[in-house]
C-alpha cells in the first residue's frame, strides 16, 4: 500500500506556499484576502494564516476553488506555479509538471475542447469591443477586415460548440 500521507502534506504546503506568495505580491493582508475568499467558501483569517504556517495539514478541492478565484488566478496555478518544475504527481511519481498540466487538460477531448472554445470567445469578446469602440471614435474607420476576423473566429466557436457537444455524448453512453 502506498504511504501518501507525507506526499498530500506536501502537496498541501506547496499550494500554502504559493498562496502566501501570491497573496504577498498582490500586496493583501491575511484578513484581506479572507474578506475575498466570500466569493466561495469564506475561509477565516486564521485558517489562512493556519495554511500558510503549516498548521492546516489538508485542503479540500472547495477551498482551492476559492482561494484560486480570491487570488484571480487557476486553482492549477496554486498546485503547479512553475511549469519549469518538476513534481510529484503521485507518492513516488516524480515528473516535469508542464506533463501533468498536459495530462490534466489533453487526457479529456472535451476538457481541450471547453480551453479552445474559452480562447475563441474571449478572442471574439476582444475584436467585438475594439471594433464597438475604433467605429466610435473614428466613424470613417473601415470595419471589414475586423467583421471578417470575427465571421471566422464565430464559425471556429460554431465548431468547437458541435465537437464540445459529440464528446460529450461520447462520454456519457460510456458511462
Amino acid at each position: 500500500m502506498t504511504n501518501w500521507k507525507p506526499w498530500a502534506t506536501e502537496m498541501v504546503a506547496g499550494v500554502a506556499a504559493t498562496v502566501k506568495a501570491r497573496r504577498t505580491l498582490m500586496g493583501l493582508t491575511a484578513a484581506e484576502l479572507a474578506e475575498l475568499t466570500s466569493v466561495g467558501k469564506p475561509l477565516s483569517r486564521a485558517v489562512i494564516s493556519d495554511l500558510e504556517t503549516g498548521r492546516k495539514k489538508t485542503l479540500d478541492v472547495v477551498e482551492l476553488v476559492t482561494l484560486a478565484e480570491a487570488l484571480r488566478c487557476s486553482p492549477l496555478s496554486l498546485l503547479f506555479p512553475n511549469a519549469l518544475d518538476d513534481c510529484e504527481e503521485l507518492p513516488g511519481k516524480t515528473v516535469p509538471v508542464r506533463e501533468v498540466l498536459r495530462l490534466w487538460v489533453d487526457y479529456d477531448e472535451g476538457i481541450r475542447i471547453a480551453l479552445d472554445l474559452a480562447r475563441v470567445e474571449r478572442q471574439l469578446s476582444l475584436l467585438r469591443t475594439l471594433l464597438e469602440r475604433t467605429l466610435r471614435y473614428q466613424p470613417d474607420y473601415d470595419p471589414s477586415r475586423v467583421r471578417g476576423q470575427i465571421e471566422l473566429l464565430e464559425a471556429d466557436r460554431l465548431r468547437l460548440s458541435e465537437a464540445y457537444t459529440k464528446a460529450g455524448e461520447g462520454r456519457s453512453s460510456d458511462a
